[in-house]
């Protein structure tokens, strides 16, 4: 068994907030892994191993990421860690499309003022839901679960875009 936390069991169980002997079964062998802030000469091979899977999962082509790209991975802080990383590179090959390039572009939205926010979020939200409907060939269950929503609330969201 392989458990992750970001807690301090040892703190926790002599606090009598953890269950000693689940303590005592869990610390077997442990690893600590530094955050990826810290590991930012990971990040490439870490994207690289993520598009990949991204791509398998979309069922489509595979594409490589820009240098600038690339830069803007390495420079983040990462409060997410890996699933973060994941999450913003299974979006960015979402967006490249068939382009067959992850640009700067694909990773972050910049808003441009504080009046036009709710009008760009509104129209990035219909863009992206369009963009993985596409991807999946117009099967709700797998853009629900690519966009990381439950079905009724993918119905909702097409509903409200106009895209029924």
């Amino acid at each position: 068994m392989i458990a992750a936390t970001h807690q301090n069991l040892e703190e926790l169980m002599r606090a009598g907030r953890f269950r000693e002997d689940l303590y005592f079964r869990l610390r077997v062998v442990e690893i600590t892994v530094p955050p990826l802030r810290d590991r930012a000469s990971d990040i490439p091979v870490l994207a690289e191993h993520l598009i990949r899977r991204a791509s398998q999962l979309l069922g489509c082509g595979e594409p490589v990421l820009s240098k600038d790209a690339a830069g803007f991975l390495e420079r983040q802080s990462w409060p997410g860690n890996v699933r973060e990383l994941e999450n913003t590179l299974l979006r960015a090959v979402v967006m490249a499309g068939t382009s067959g390039v992850i640009r700067l572009e694909h990773l972050h939205v910049s808003v441009p003022s504080r009046a036009s926010v709710v009008e760009t979020l509104e129209q990035n939200e219909r863009t992206h839901i369009e963009r993985v409907l596409a991807l999946t060939d117009g099967h709700k269950a797998n853009a629900a679960q690519l966009l990381g929503v439950s079905r009724p609330r993918l119905n909702r969201l097409l509903r409200k875009h106009g895209l029924e």
